[in-house]
């Protein structure tokens, strides 16, 4: 049977090669400090179900992927291209996990500098997933709700 964590997994890694060119692995040792400025997106859903997926990527490797896309690696861009990357995976996961009739409501994603607060609270869930994409730690934390 497969879990929400092996389906996250799957479906990150393919959007990740689909969508930056990106490919990935799962870490198994983890980092155990913050190496360098990471991203953090956000998405929450309601509805007949409630949760919320957070990405937390290094910065440089968002900035590499928007310059390579758009040509442009301002903050808007690469705060733009985070959270598209996030909603692309979240939607390839509900799809894959749920029933399409049922009802949610999904909020647009929210992308900000991570903090040590958030460093704590990613890493230290048991549920977060860790791929290495190019040398990099990328983190993906989903909290199911119902």
């Amino acid at each position: 049977m497969t879990t929400h964590r092996d389906l996250i997994t799957e479906v990150a890694k393919s959007v990740l090669e689909s969508m930056v060119f990106a490919l990935s692995e799962e870490l198994v040792t983890l980092p155990s400090q913050q190496l360098e400025e990471y991203l953090l997106a956000e998405i929450t859903y309601s509805g007949s179900r409630n949760g919320q997926l957070f990405i937390m990527a290094p910065k440089p490797l968002c900035c590499e992927w928007a310059e390579m896309m758009t040509g442009d690696d301002s903050a808007e861009v690469v705060f733009d291209l985070l959270g598209e990357v996030t909603n692309v995976i979240w939607g390839n996961w509900w799809t894959r996990s749920f029933s399409i009739d049922e009802k949610i409501k999904l909020n647009p994603p929210k992308v900000f500098m991570a903090d040590a607060h958030d460093w704590e609270r990613i890493t230290r869930e048991s549920s977060t997933v860790v791929l290495t994409v190019e040398d990099s730690p990328f983190y993906l934390y989903f909290n199911i709700l119902d």
